[in-house]
């Protein structure tokens, strides 16, 4: 995602919503897993990739983009919301 497409997907909601991250940290097995929200502490500047490629950066499927803006994680608030977490298929609908 590129931060047009993230302006376009935010685009049509509501300004005064509040942003938050979510992160699943054990995937293996939705069943025992906990996903978190997390507040957006804040945004960096854009950062050029570079040829710093580490062996976690060179696998199948890596995106080499040549500027890179990242949303840095706050705080832990809560645990995902159930609703929240079957949406996005980190959980089955009951």
């Amino acid at each position: 995602m590129n931060v047009q497409e993230l302006i376009e997907s935010l685009s049509d909601l509501p300004p005064d919503a509040e942003v938050r991250l979510t992160s699943q940290p054990a995937r293996r097995s939705h069943a025992g897993s906990w996903p978190f929200e997390l507040a957006v502490s804040r945004v960096t500047e854009p950062f050029a990739s570079g040829d710093h490629l580490s062996y976690f950066d060179s696998g199948p499927g890596f995106d080499r983009a040549e500027n890179v803006v990242f949303l840095v994680e706050g705080r832990q608030l809560c645990y995902l919301r159930e609703e929240v977490a079957e949406s996005i298929g980190w959980r089955d609908a009951k």
